[in-house]
């Protein structure tokens, strides 16, 4: 552990105290009662502080900030450049568990009235609030972050005065003002406003703005983790497209005979082949027997000139196509590895492309080795990278990343993500000169009159914030930037991790700030829910704004808010609840619930959660099972047939304590579950390529897949540990009584890991072009189990190591229904209440067994003696 990260061990023996996402952050969303109202959304207000951000969704009333630091009552408009106001009805107490509101129509209208508030908790490497007295000179603030700020919000109090923002993304070295309450984009002129000074790890800097540090004023600052490391080391050599490269002279250490790794970060500065193969990493000698390369841009076909490609001398050896690297990528980590003969290319940590079999030597050293150029014949002119590159690591012996990886938050070194240190043949690009570096087999020559280029922001600063999760390891907030491509297919942006709350702001344009949020609604596939910090109206519903994914999001629209071509736009992001960061399940209810619908008011089913995918059916008489996540909002699938999902405003999730709209009467039941260690669901495009990997954060083997390709009549189909000794080829329809069935081409024969499952080019789980959605399984100790016994004509007992309210039955080797009990509707009497998920009959009575205090029975004339049988139980 980091000396410090010291504050998360307790003094009174060391224990470690683990912080999670849930404890410091919450989107929480509300009917107004025009009366008072008690928020309790978790967050530990009254003793460690934070921030409440209000905002009517269904209304044009203006968005209100309240802190623990100023005081109850105490209100700042984020639309305005008003003073602080006393709103004596409004936010009236901070509690332990949230806060309490006053009938104010800013924060509780009337009964109808829907509401949203953004709670953010004080905590190193996440968040701080600083109040201070302006000295109308140049000066430091100091704050309690213990990380540099990726963000840094001033309001003056006392008086009008415009809103100032200091961002990471449009603002490294300090200059500049960028305003929350118009939608004008980045002054850079304004060099009063942070003293021209960027913020570091204990403050920022003030000038002599009014906005800023106004003689006598008084003013509070949010201050936001997410920043990068100093400026020294995130250093990048720029290559200018008209001759720049470095070369070093031919050496052995660059034969890559065996396993290796070559990977490093780029920035390019043009969109397309452009004449040039915009080379990352070659030799020099031409096309002959000795040829290696890896390019960013190629003249191949139309489909490939923007991708990552690797070369030898028998030709083009892979490609990450469909995946491109451009201008909008911003810097963007590259690798390309071999592991035994496989070669694969990873874009920001995430396979690309199919794996290659290829065991012949890259002759990287043979010849003068070139960074940024190859040339194709022997004495041509050079074709040249035009942009940067940074931290560029070659590996011999060793392959560092074999599935996908997290991008590394910290420069490299000669040990970093496990590398070890005689492996490491050359690590460059990295230093205060163009031909500087850490390791080189040879000398480093500057060709034309490349530079060096600081400020890069390509490195999160994680001094203090990677404390977060079970281990105390990990980041919860990042803030970045990304230039948009004008298409309906834009900017994927890595993050590393899921984000649930999103802000985003065009710093070169004027354009409204937005902030997006997974309560509200972020749909894969469908419409999101936008609300505007510099303006009063309402929510917007109407743009497909991105889609969110266990790396980061991707802009899904060309409007000019978020996504304009070569435009330039600034974000912070918070990390969703996973299997990293969010509060691990205490009991069953914690993380799975079973209701009854008709509720009013709404939601229709009850939990004590968000709900994030559920499926639900009318029991009394033949009726489908719907199947709907919080990702693909108001549309929904259903289990018992192959059939493409359907739209329904009934399948609503802009709700913390449930789901559903109206519409699902009493007669319908519902089984709910919240995403976790236990459980994700995971949305993707398919794309047909063998052997994708798709990421997911359970930060556990999923050990049950149910996957369907929403957009198509393919069947659903069911990956399941105990399928067989050799799972990952075989499968089961979810939809069908069918037995275990040949899966190899299904799962590619590749058993899922712990960050990712691997699919093959069948259109049921990896169709091209399609929309997927994919919900997975894994064993908690005490909460929920995934497991097998073998059928017995005496009777079976199962231990799960905790009494199940809640369990699925399948028989692999004998036709059969999939079985739902729970003991809601009846598991246990004797009459035990089944429904099946692959039929639509209403549900039937049938003496099944009964659930234990260590786990379940089963009697001696249900299951096939000797036959397999696979179940998912939960608490």
């Amino acid at each position: 552990m980091d000396p410090n990260q010291q504050q998360l061990l307790l003094t009174s023996g060391g224990a470690k105290s683990s912080t999670y996402v849930d404890d410091v952050f919450s989107t929480y969303v509300y009917r107004g009662n025009a009366g008072t109202q008690a928020i309790n959304n978790g967050i530990e207000l009254s003793s460690e502080g934070g921030l409440v951000w209000i905002k009517r969704r269904d209304g044009t009333n203006g968005h209100r900030l309240t802190d623990t630091v100023r005081g109850v009552t105490k209100a700042i408009v984020s639309e305005s450049n008003a003073a602080e106001t006393t709103e004596a009805n409004g936010l009236t107490a901070f509690n332990n568990n949230g806060f309490t509101l006053g009938d104010s129509d800013y924060y509780n209208g009337g009964p109808n009235d829907k509401l949203t508030s953004w709670t953010f908790r004080k905590q190193e490497g996440f968040f701080d609030i600083v109040t201070y007295t302006g000295n109308g000179s140049n000066r430091t603030i100091s704050h309690s972050l213990g990380s540099v700020p990726g963000c840094v919000i001033v309001k003056r109090l006392e008086n009008s005065a415009n809103w100032a923002v200091y961002h990471r993304g449009c603002q490294t070295t300090g200059a500049g003002l960028i305003q929350l309450n118009d939608n004008g984009g980045v002054n850079t002129s304004a060099t009063d406003i942070w003293n021209n000074t960027a913020p570091t790890s204990t403050h920022f800097s003030v000038g002599t703005s009014q906005n800023t540090n106004g003689n006598g004023e008084t003013y509070v600052a949010y201050v936001f983790a997410g920043g990068g490391v100093p400026n020294t080391t995130d250093n990048a050599v720029d290559l200018d497209g008209s001759g720049d490269y470095l070369s070093l002279p031919a050496n052995s250490d660059l034969e890559l005979d065996g396993d290796f790794t070559i990977e490093g970060w780029v920035n390019v500065d043009v969109n397309g082949w452009n004449g040039t193969r915009q080379t990352f990493f070659a030799n020099s000698i031409g096309w002959t027997t000795n040829h290696a390369g890896i390019s960013l841009m190629n003249s191949g076909s139309s489909s490939e000139q923007n991708c990552i490609t690797v070369w030898s001398d028998q030709g083009q050896i892979a490609t990450s196509s469909p995946v491109t690297v451009t201008p909008s990528d911003g810097w963007t980590h590259i690798a390309v590895t071999r592991s035994g003969s496989s070669v694969r290319i990873f874009k920001n940590g995430a396979a690309t492309g199919t794996p290659v079999t290829y065991s012949d030597t890259f002759h990287f050293g043979t010849g003068a080795t070139w960074i940024g150029a190859i040339t194709m014949s022997t004495g041509a002119t050079p074709e040249v990278l035009d942009g940067e590159i940074s931290n560029l690591r070659v590996v011999k012996g060793q392959c560092l990343y074999d599935t996908n990886f997290n991008v590394p938050s910290d420069p490299l070194t000669q040990t970093s993500q496990g590398a070890i240190s005689s492996n490491v043949k050359l690590l460059c690009c990295n230093g205060s000169t163009t031909t500087a570096s850490t390791v080189t087999p040879g000398t480093i020559t500057a060709n034309g009159d490349p530079t060096v280029t600081t400020n890069n922001s390509i490195f999160d600063d994680t001094t203090a914030g990677n404390i977060f999760g079970e281990e105390g390891d990990q980041g919860i907030i990042k803030c970045g930037s990304y230039t948009g491509n004008g298409a309906t297919s834009g900017p994927l942006i890595d993050l590393g991790w899921e984000p649930q709350w999103v802000l985003i702001k065009a710093s070169d344009r004027s354009a409204e700030w937005s902030i997006v949020d997974c309560i509200r609604g972020i749909v894969t596939g469908g419409n999101d829910a936008a609300l505007y910090p510099n303006a009063t109206d309402a929510e917007v519903t109407s743009y497909d704004i991105m889609d969110v994914n266990a790396t980061g999001f991707q802009l899904n629209t060309n409007v000019q808010l978020w996504n304009q071509d070569t435009k330039h736009y600034v974000y912070m992001a918070i990390r969703r609840p996973d299997g990293y960061v969010g509060k691990p399940a205490e009991a069953g209810t914690d993380a799975f619930a079973m209701g009854v619908g008709g509720n009013s008011p709404l939601p229709s089913f009850a939990a004590n959660f968000p709900v994030d995918y559920t499926f639900t059916r009318d029991i009394t008489s033949t009726a489908e099972m719907y199947s709907t996540a919080r990702l693909m909002e108001k549309k929904y699938l259903v289990t018992q047939t192959n059939a493409s999902e359907t739209s329904s405003n009934a399948f609503v999730f802009d709700y913390n304590l449930g789901c559903c709209g109206s519409g699902l009467n009493n007669t319908f039941r519902a089984w709910m579950w919240k995403r976790g260690a236990g459980f994700d669901v995971v949305t993707y495009k398919g794309n047909a390529t063998l052997g994708r990997e798709v990421p997911h954060s359970l930060n556990a083997v999923p050990e049950m897949m149910w996957v369907k390709n929403r957009d198509s009549g393919e069947q659903w189909y069911v990956y399941h540990k105990d399928n067989s000794s050799t799972p990952a080829t075989k499968a089961l329809n979810l939809n069908s009584t069918g037995t275990s069935q040949s899966g190899n081409w299904l799962w590619n024969s590749t058993m899922p890991t712990s960050t990712v499952f691997t699919l093959g080019n069948d259109g049921s789980t990896n169709g091209n072009g399609h929309n997927m959605i994919a919900m997975l399984f894994a064993s908690v100790d005490g909460i929920s189990k995934v497991g097998s016994y073998t059928g017995a004509t005496a009777g079976v007992t199962v231990t799960t190591g905790f009494q199940p309210r809640f369990l699925i039955l399948k028989n692999t080797m004998t036709s059969s229904n999939w079985t739902v009990l729970d003991t809601t509707r009846g598991w246990g009497s004797g009459n035990d209440e089944r429904l099946y998920l692959n039929t639509t009959a209403a549900q039937s009575a049938f003496n099944v067994g009964a659930p234990t205090s260590t786990g379940f029975t089963i009697i001696n004339n249900w299951d096939t003696q000797g036959d397999n049988i696979i179940y998912y139980a939960h608490a």
